[in-house]
């Protein structure tokens, strides 16, 4: 594990307050070493907007362990493609076909094809050969609850 992926976890424990803290782990598999992002969403905090990731860091490992020695809670690592269907990835693609195919039927076969390819493009984050299969952690501070799209992406 690198050391730059403990002195992250240091760096977002000091820096969350009260809230969530979401590392997506964008490495791949566990032998490659990848960099954590924080993202930043109602209280949810990166350690420094400005710089958001820490080199040579990675989620993977020992960064659940260590962030819960720094007080905050760990929760269980989940795929982006389990976490983005939780959050209504499906439905969306669903809607974004349907748009598709209204374009297509209304004439407008130039806006049909822009829609196809966001959503193709889209597709790749939940691909589970690519960027679907890496990993989310979500550290919260005490006394938070789960959120629900946490608990569904679990159990898929």
């Amino acid at each position: 594990m690198p050391v730059g992926a403990l002195r992250f976890v240091d760096e977002v424990a000091e820096a969350v307050g009260q809230g969530f803290a979401l590392l997506i782990d964008y490495a791949g598999p566990a032998e490659v070493h990848g960099v954590p992002r924080a993202s930043r969403r109602g209280p949810t905090c990166s350690p420094n907007p400005a710089r958001p990731t820490s080199p040579r860091a990675s989620t993977s490992r020992r960064s659940p362990d260590h962030a819960r020695a720094r007080g905050l809670v760990a929760h269980a690592p989940v795929t982006q493609r389990a976490a983005l269907s939780a959050l209504g990835f499906g439905a969306w693609a669903r809607g974004e076909l349907d748009r598709q195919r209204a374009l297509l039927d209304g004439g407008d076969g130039r806006a049909a094809v822009r829609a196809w390819a966001g959503r193709s493009a889209a597709s790749l984050l939940v691909d589970p050969a690519g960027l679907g299969r890496m990993r989310w952690l979500l550290l919260a501070t005490p006394g938070l609850p789960r959120p629900s799209w946490l608990e569904e992406a679990a159990g898929v």
